[in-house]
């Protein structure tokens, strides 16, 4: 090439120089940048903990925080209705166990005062599931309790023991409820009406409605006249009266009354109004709902009976004396 071209070509183009130190320059400050905070997040390791960590203590604390709140105002309801309990006597916990002083007047008037001094205590079922220790301890005689130890009985101090023949008969289990019928429960309810007539002091109760009106179908009049004689004379006796005995810790109270009714109906129209029963047995539902409480006091009942409870909860309030009580509901 000619000398003018390759003058050209080392010769650098206008500005070129500025540029080139300016790229270096832009380099050298990235490089700096980058140092200082590699260097400030040493510094935070050295000096603290990371920005991500405080982060997450930050966000967990006000979880906690925000769990405390809901936790002591759903507290703070349970103790107005605590109050308003005590104050109204018609109740908000799940349990009421009536401590009424003994009869040492015969005035009412200051016997009502003494009763009055031994309040209602109230049994928060929530509580004492949260705080109950589950232990399964052996009991001695009471497996599930504690060692019963015999004691002396005489006129002063007698013992009272409760006897209530019965027959849980399942509409429907292992078999179906035709099987059950014609295999076991059909031969039970002839067998006990047969065994009741030969003995006045005899005594028995029946639940399931279903099963005893299939029966009843099947029998003489003079059987049925039988049956009805020993309702009358309060040897056999019919308790809560419902279709089944049912399920309740999975069962909405539409089921629970419309199998109440269904018992109900047939007994009303069968027998008549006054062998509708007054007092709930409910032995074998695998969970309970004060549901139950309240769809059988909606139906005049004065009392039930329950059974599957837990043995550490039985024990606990066996031990308390409190295992007579009253269930109330309350919601919040």
């Amino acid at each position: 090439p000619s000398s003018s071209k390759l003058q050209q070509r080392r010769t650098k183009p206008e500005g070129s120089g500025k540029a080139f130190a300016s790229a270096k320059s832009d380099v050298s400050n990235r490089r700096s940048t980058y140092g200082a905070k590699r260097a400030k997040k040493l510094s935070d390791k050295k000096n603290g903990l990371p920005r991500w960590i405080l982060i997450a203590m930050i966000a967990i604390l006000l979880v906690w925080l925000l769990i405390a709140f809901f936790v002591f105002n759903s507290d703070l309801k349970v103790k107005t209705q605590q109050r308003a309990f005590e104050e109204s006597g018609e109740g908000s916990l799940s349990l009421r166990h009536s401590k009424k002083g003994k009869a040492t007047t015969n005035n009412p008037l200051e016997q009502k005062k003494s009763d009055k001094k031994h309040e209602s205590e109230l049994i928060d079922m929530r509580l004492m599931s949260a705080t109950l220790p589950f232990e399964d301890k052996d009991g001695g005689v009471w497996k599930q309790g504690w060692n019963v130890v015999p004691r002396a009985v005489n006129d002063e101090s007698p013992l009272n023991i409760f006897v209530v023949p019965h027959s849980h008969c399942d509409p429907g289990w292992i078999k179906t409820f035709d099987e059950y019928f014609r295999s076991q429960t059909s031969g039970i309810i002839t067998s006990v009406v047969n065994a009741l007539a030969k003995d006045p002091k005899r005594k028995f109760i029946w639940a399931e409605i279903s099963y005893f009106e299939w029966w009843w179908r099947e029998q003489t009049t003079e059987k049925q006249q039988l049956a009805k004689n020993l309702l009358q004379n309060g040897q056999l006796e019919f308790v809560t009266g419902g279709w089944v005995q049912p399920d309740e810790a999975n069962t909405e109270l539409y089921a629970m009354e419309i199998q109440l009714q269904e018992g109900h109906d047939w007994i009303r129209n069968t027998l008549g109004e006054k062998f509708i029963p007054k007092y709930g047995w409910s032995i074998d539902p695998f969970g309970y709902s004060p549901t139950m409480a309240y769809l059988l006091k909606k139906y005049k009942f004065e009392g039930m009976l329950i059974q599957r409870v837990h043995y550490a909860v039985k024990k606990e309030l066996a031990s308390k004396k409190q295992l007579e009580c009253t269930v109330v509901q309350w919601c919040i």
